[in-house]
């Protein structure tokens, strides 16, 4: 995801969940929006995301290249 940081403004606490606290707001608010990917692409939620990113970066075989 990619949020401007007004998205702050939707988030009640460290217990707010985005699929059930965030979300429905933001859509009742019409700030959601999407786009389509045609390509590959790999989910980023911790660390080791982030590494196995790099290695295949660094590795040259970048699969999210056309």
């Amino acid at each position: 995801m990619i949020c401007k940081k007004e998205i702050l403004n939707y988030i009640d606490g460290d217990e707010s969940a985005f699929d059930t606290d965030v979300f429905p707001k933001l859509f009742k608010a019409n700030h959601v929006n999407s786009y389509k990917n045609d390509g590959n692409w790999k989910l980023v939620e911790k660390e080791n995301d982030v590494k196995e990113l790099n290695k295949i970066w660094e590795s040259g075989e970048v699969f999210w290249r056309r």
